[in-house]
């Protein structure tokens, strides 16, 4: 089986640029939703040829549609990748304790399963937050603070079942923070349940790391970064790392942290949702760490 190892980033930067000087032109076409740098896939195996990949609601032939629709084969001699994605949003039974990343969480109100990504820490306070989703415990793009979140998740407010209270939240980025009320012994050391070591930081993705997530229903999966975009990045399976691993992301994973596969792990991302299923293709979906961070006014101990 071929490795495929991280591009320089000193490469990837170029065709990042590119991208961001045609991203106007590539959006005027329709059915775009997105677009990114990465990997393209033949007959479900990743390339190592960097492309512009354009992702489409629905890709047809270019025989279907109107000459003026067709995207360009290449942009300044670098291929355009076209691929049809619907992403999707991705939502214990006991109490744990301490708390860390990687267990169910949800709101009283929204009822919607999702992750604890991780313990962070208020900028101006260093009061304990919980990481999470927007989507997971906020309900609309404006919100009312305050709403009660539960460990584990679909609980009742109620005290041996309420953790904290949601706090703020970025929509664009879909992510949330909720204050933890101190009612558990909370992991201050960036663990994340059923991974060893800590999070000892944060890092820029590259094209073709190896990352690693803990996610409330899944689980421990493996992938690498085969693509990255304006407001996110692609995850694909790592079938070298983990090739009985059956899927990268379930719902209820929503809110989990992709670290480096790494010893000393770095967060690179807040997963927010996987390819919906029946697709013929399994990627994951995050948010870029460093923005989530600054957005919420957080950083890791």
């Amino acid at each position: 089986m071929r490795l495929i190892k991280p591009i320089d980033k000193k490469e990837q930067a170029r065709f990042f640029k590119l991208l961001r000087k045609y991203k106007k032109y590539l959006f005027s076409f329709p059915g775009v939703t997105d677009m990114a740098i990465g990997f393209p896939f033949r007959r479900k195996k990743m390339q190592k040829e960097i492309c512009i990949i354009v992702h489409v609601s629905k890709k047809l032939s270019d025989k279907k549609l109107n000459k003026k629709h067709i995207l360009p084969k290449k942009i300044e001699g670098v291929r355009v990748d076209v691929i049809e994605t619907h992403p999707v949003k991705h939502a214990d039974e006991n109490p744990i304790e301490p708390l860390l990343g990687g267990i169910s969480i949800s709101t009283v109100n929204l009822k919607l399963q999702g992750t604890l990504g991780a313990i962070v820490f208020d900028n101006d306070t260093s009061e304990p937050m919980g990481l999470t989703n927007h989507h997971v415990i906020i309900k609309k793009l404006f919100f009312k603070a305050g709403d009660a979140v539960t460990q584990p998740a679909l609980k009742p407010d109620a005290p041996q079942f309420t953790i904290g209270n949601v706090l703020r939240g970025n929509f664009n980025i879909d992510a949330a923070v909720f204050k933890i009320n101190g009612s558990r012994v909370i992991d201050s050391n960036n663990s994340l349940n059923g991974i060893q070591g800590k999070i000892k930081g944060v890092t820029d993705p590259v094209i073709g790391m190896p990352v690693k997530k803990s996610g409330a229903t899944s689980s421990v999966t493996y992938g690498i970064i085969s693509q990255i975009g304006f407001d996110k990045i692609a995850i694909h399976p790592n079938k070298q790392k983990a090739p009985s691993q059956n899927n990268l992301s379930l719902p209820g994973d929503s809110g989990s942290i992709w670290v480096t596969d790494t010893d000393d792990m770095l967060a690179v991302g807040l997963h927010t949702g996987g390819e919906i299923p029946g697709s013929g293709f399994e990627y994951a979906y995050a948010s870029y760490i460093k923005k989530v961070l600054t957005k919420l006014n957080v950083h890791f101990s």
